[in-house]
């Protein structure tokens, strides 16, 4: 084999990586995907923190040992205590604030490459405009 050959083969996988992602196969799925591993996320940080604090024990959450034992109590809060219910600190405070903002201009990316590669399909091309 030549010592030519591997960077032709490189150059060929390269063009053909190139096409498809030209062609957005795949790209709406992993958008999709990700939009909802987004949303997960969010969801989770909801149900460990905001139901907690806004309702106080729920079944998922009949103690809050891991509030007191984790040393949450002693940092900085931006919201006010709720009697013995967790208070998201400062730091899950931005954290949520950002994992929202994440969640939805990846779903809403998902969303707008899904449309584009419905339309393209339709008409029977690319997602080249």
């Amino acid at each position: 084999m030549s010592s030519g050959a591997a960077p032709m083969q490189l150059e060929a996988e390269r063009d053909r990586l190139e096409r498809l992602t030209r062609k957005g196969i795949g790209m709406p799925a992993a958008g999709i995907l990700y939009a909802g591993w987004t949303v997960v996320w969010v969801l989770l940080q909801v149900r460990q923190w905001w139901l907690p604090y806004l309702f106080g024990p729920t079944p998922p959450h009949r103690d809050f040992g891991w509030y007191w034992e984790g040393g949450y109590a002693q940092t900085l809060h931006i919201l006010p205590a709720r009697g013995v219910r967790p208070v998201p600190d400062a730091e899950q405070f931005v954290l949520q604030l950002l994992s929202l903002a994440a969640a939805f201009f990846t779903v809403r990316a998902a969303i707008d490459a899904w449309m584009d590669g419905t339309a393209a399909r339709r008409r029977g091309g690319s997602l080249d405009h």
